[in-house]
């Protein structure tokens, strides 16, 4: 005779209870006559039809996998759901747990998300008409925990270790998490408006948390802090906290929220702009650098665009005016002719380069009108008689450069 065990658990533990035998490991019970059979040495031929009731394991597997849901042993309530379904496939209330304990097992190199949605989605297919309703009502307050909860594992990543790539991170859960949720919430009936605005609200306050309580502020110093590498480093956190915040954008639903980080953007850009970095200058002091001229160009006309892209959202918004660049341009030339990157500031830009700051009183000269140039084009800049007379002396050496002394006008970096 072999020994007594559960063919549901392998437990051997089974005590008779009532005229029964009833497995004290899962509770299923077994007639006398089944116990006889389970204690036949060797196979049994059965012939004709048995139906088994497997309603007691299905009911206790539920109570199991619900405790473990409840003791946040998720693992465990997803183990107990798939015997329940390798049973009875239609069983709504286990997909339902399945689901919930397969999204709370994600991380971020493992999110679970769209399992749980799929598990939800077959709990829909077989939940009877009058529990729908609230089937619905609770799967939708679970996706949106998880995906919230989510997006939170991914801000936090961020502001631990602000990177390009951990900025990234934050789009791809929303992809794989917000994204997906919201479309699910709308498959139940339910606007996923505010959903979308409380996850775009979120990434921009965290975001800016990162930027005022990590970036902004470890960018800062004396000289020796403030190297080229610091600042590439600086550079690259800015340009991720941009890239998340245009992201915020695309998923909310709401103005003020498009215009706060329009407004957050702009204020990045701007620290950029201003921001300094120091390097040796070969005589034992440092010269204080900052992004090219080009580059400054193009965070002053990029800062312009989000003021007015908040204008068409807010018509109160008053859009400033247009700032000079800082130490590096050609403040004059670039007033007359409307460009830092044109063929005549090209000519003026090498000459300088080239020919003024390879000689003391070139270097003195250069020193002199970035130290004026700024105050008399911000003064009389945009006056008609500063166009006339600058212009016309500047045609004339521009001319004498690429004629005589053969300063090409092609594209140029400066050095």
């Amino acid at each position: 005779m072999k020994q007594l065990a559960c063919e549901m658990c392998g437990g051997t533990d089974l005590i008779k209870q009532e005229g029964v035998f009833v497995c004290q490991n899962c509770e299923t019970k077994y007639s006398v006559e089944d116990a006889k059979k389970m204690m036949v040495e060797g196979a049994v031929e059965v012939t004709g039809t048995v139906k088994v009731d497997s309603s007691a394991n299905i009911d206790n597997f539920l109570k199991l996998a619900e405790n473990a849901i409840k003791s946040e042993n998720y693992k465990e309530a997803e183990d107990y759901c798939n015997r329940i379904l390798e049973i009875e496939t239609k069983n709504y209330t286990a997909w339902v747990i399945k689901g919930k304990a397969a999204g709370w097992q994600s991380t971020i190199a493992n999110n679970r998300i769209d399992e749980s949605i799929t598990c939800f989605s077959k709990a829909f297919e077989f939940v009877p008409e009058d529990k729908r309703n609230d089937v619905i009502n609770d799967v939708t307050t679970e996706i949106i925990n998880l995906s919230n909860a989510m997006l939170s594992q991914s801000c936090n990543n961020f502001y631990s270790t602000p990177s390009l790539d951990t900025g990234i991170t934050i789009n791809s859960v929303c992809d794989s998490s917000i994204i997906l949720a919201a479309k699910f919430i709308a498959t139940c009936g339910i606007d996923e408006t505010s959903f979308c605005n409380t996850a775009a609200k979120t990434i921009s306050k965290s975001i800016m948390e990162a930027w005022a309580g990590r970036i902004s502020r470890e960018y800062s110093g004396n000289e020796y802090d403030l190297s080229r590498y610091a600042f590439e480093t600086f550079l690259e956190r800015s340009l991720a906290c941009e890239d998340v915040l245009e992201y915020a954008i695309t998923l909310s639903k709401n103005q003020s929220t498009s215009i706060q980080c329009y407004k957050d953007i702009i204020c990045i850009k701007q620290k950029v702009l201003d921001s300094v970095y120091y390097e040796p200058n070969g005589y034992g002091g440092f010269s204080k650098l900052r992004i090219t001229p080009k580059a400054q160009t193009e965070y002053i006309n990029s800062i312009m665009e989000y003021h007015e892209k908040i204008k068409k959202l807010d018509d109160s918004h008053v859009i400033p005016e247009r700032q000079m660049q800082k130490i590096g341009s050609c403040y004059v030339a670039t007033a007359v002719y409307g460009s830092y990157d044109c063929p005549k500031v090209w000519t003026l830009r090498r000459y300088r380069d080239d020919a003024l700051a390879s000689t003391w009183y070139g270097r003195a000269f250069i020193r002199l009108y970035y130290a004026t140039s700024p105050i008399i084009v911000k003064l009389f800049g945009k006056s008609a008689w500063f166009n006339h007379i600058f212009r016309k002396r500047l045609d004339i050496l521009i001319e004498k450069l690429n004629a005589k002394e053969g300063v090409l006008d092609t594209p140029y970096n400066d050095k």
